[in-house]
C-alpha cells in the first residue's frame, strides 16, 4: 500500500470514528450510556477532527492518546470505542513512517 492510500485509510478511519461520536451524542437523550459523559463525547470529536484535519493540512499533531480513557472505563465490546481507539493508532502509525 503506498504513502497515499494509508494516508487515505486513516483519513477514511477518522471520518467514520467521527461520524459515530455525532451520532453517540445526536442520540444521547434517547439512550446516554453509563460509561462516558457529552463533555467526554465533545473533546473525542475535536481531537479525532484535530487529526483529520491535520492529515489534509500535511501537518503532524500529537496524538492525544484518546484510547487511554477508552480502555479504562468503556466496555471492551463498545463499538463506538473500537472506531476511535482503531482510528487513533492508525493515525499514529501513519505519522511514525
Amino acid at each position: 500500500m503506498t504513502k497515499a492510500e494509508q494516508k487515505e485509510k486513516v483519513r477514511q478511519l477518522l471520518t467514520e470514528a467521527l461520524t459515530a461520536v455525532h451520532e453517540a451524542s445526536t442520540e444521547w437523550g434517547e439512550n446516554p450510556p453509563n460509561f462516558t459523559s457529552r463533555e467526554e463525547l465533545a473533546h473525542l470529536h475535536c481531537k479525532l477532527a484535530e487529526l483529520r484535519d491535520s492529515l489534509e493540512n500535511d501537518i503532524s499533531v500529537e496524538v492525544p492518546g484518546l484510547w487511554r480513557p477508552i480502555a479504562d472505563t468503556w466496555p471492551y465490546t463498545n463499538k463506538l470505542g473500537q472506531k476511535i481507539v482503531e482510528a487513533e493508532l492508525a493515525y499514529e502509525r501513519l505519522m511514525r513512517k
